[in-house]
């Protein structure tokens, strides 16, 4: 007899929980009360069900919760269980939640581990829909020429290992005059992160951002100029004219060693005014992570020619 009574409870919580999945909680409700299984279950001694409607982010749901059974509890609870893993195997996660809390108010200790579970479950779940909806958007941006949106969603896909993407991303926001895109680029092709390594497309991604006004972008051609003037006798005057000026924009922009350089450059050639501005700079963007012995260096040969020439600091 009790072997029967559990069977019926049983099947009423399947039939109660498919119900609820069609129908609209005042629907649901009378439908239940109507119902002679639940009707049945309601009049036994041994097991008592009540139904809670509550709200959730998915629509109106019950939780069909077990109150009293001594002789089957456990193996109610484990049916339970059992439902609420089936529904997270079909990625149905707030009604696996509604079977584990049920679960819990027959045997807290049983259900609590699963609804631990979930709980991260539905928090990954929460950040990747959140992180989906962030990247469609940024892709919208880019594709309205939007470089920040497109640096950005370059980011995204080079930390998730999808590189050709992330330099599609990243070469569209270099022709929109982003300043940190080339920059990427050109490393990753200088240094083969995570492609072949190929140096003539880092100097083309170097002079890019030295356009779009990167300061590190800027120092560095200006140092592959310098190279090229000593293989082009009959143009060095006009390609080491172009590098000062690009080392000159990479010091203004913050550059601690090209302000040294030019500094010393200035120093060279008596102009000694000029010579302080600039090693000033490269003491004020000195970081402990920047190149500093040239700078230091510099700044030394600075104090040398300050005090040949008498200049007040």
């Amino acid at each position: 007899m009790q072997n029967n009574i559990f069977l019926n409870s049983l099947l009423a919580v399947f039939y109660c929980l498919s119900v609820s999945s069609c129908l609209g909680a005042k629907n649901a409700t009378k439908s239940l009360r109507h119902n002679p299984l639940t009707k049945k279950i309601s009049e036994t001694k041994d097991l008592q069900f009540r139904t809670e409607a509550e709200d959730s982010d998915s629509g109106e749901q019950f939780c069909f919760v077990a109150e009293k059974n001594e002789t089957n509890s456990a193996e109610l609870c484990k049916a339970l269980i059992t439902m609420g893993k089936k529904y997270e195997n079909t990625n149905q996660l707030h009604r696996a939640m509604d079977c584990y809390k049920a679960a819990m108010l027959i045997n807290k200790d049983i259900a609590l581990e699963a609804i631990e579970s979930l709980e991260i479950k539905m928090k990954e779940e929460l950040e990747r829909k959140k992180q989906e909806e962030e990247t469609q958007a940024l892709l919208r941006g880019a594709q309205l020429g939007n470089a920040s949106d497109a640096y950005k969603l370059g980011k995204i896909y080079f930390n998730s290992g999808q590189i050709e993407n992330a330099i599609k991303m990243w070469t569209l926001a270099s022709e929109n005059k982003h300043p940190k895109a080339p920059y990427r680029l050109a490393l990753m092709y200088e240094k083969g992160d995570k492609v072949q390594v190929d140096l003539s497309k880092a100097e083309q991604f170097y002079r890019i951002g030295a356009t779009n006004g990167h300061p590190e972008c800027a120092y560095i051609t200006a140092k592959l100029l310098e190279i090229e003037s000593q293989k082009n006798p009959n143009e060095k005057q006009k390609i080491e004219d172009e590098a000062f000026q690009l080392k000159k924009e990479s010091a203004n922009r913050g550059h601690a060693v090209a302000a040294a350089e030019i500094g010393y450059m200035y120093s060279s050639k008596g102009e000694h005014v000029k010579a302080k501005q600039y090693f000033e700079k490269a003491k004020k963007y000195a970081t402990p992570n920047s190149t500093m012995t040239v700078s230091v260096r510099q700044i030394m040969m600075y104090n040398i020619a300050a005090e040949e020439t008498k200049i007040i600091k």
